[in-house]
């Protein structure tokens, strides 16, 4: 799984989704999880460049593991 997460979301904050992450870790998902936290994004992730690197990143993991 890939995740990402704004810094400064209050409908789910990262310390809720890292523990999710954490507990995927602990069970050897495989592929390992991912996680890419934008800084200046809420839940919404809206912002242009937030948008143009989450498309990047999504890319890469899913070539990196071989699904695209």
């Amino acid at each position: 799984m890939y995740f990402m997460l704004g810094a400064k979301d209050r409908r789910v904050p990262p310390a809720n989704a890292q523990q999710y992450v954490a507990a995927l870790r602990a069970s050897g998902s495989a592929p390992p999880p991912m996680v890419t936290v934008f800084p200046e994004d809420a839940h919404g992730l809206d912002k242009p460049q937030t948008e143009f690197e989450q498309w990047l990143s999504c890319v890469w993991w899913l070539r990196k593991h071989g699904v695209a």
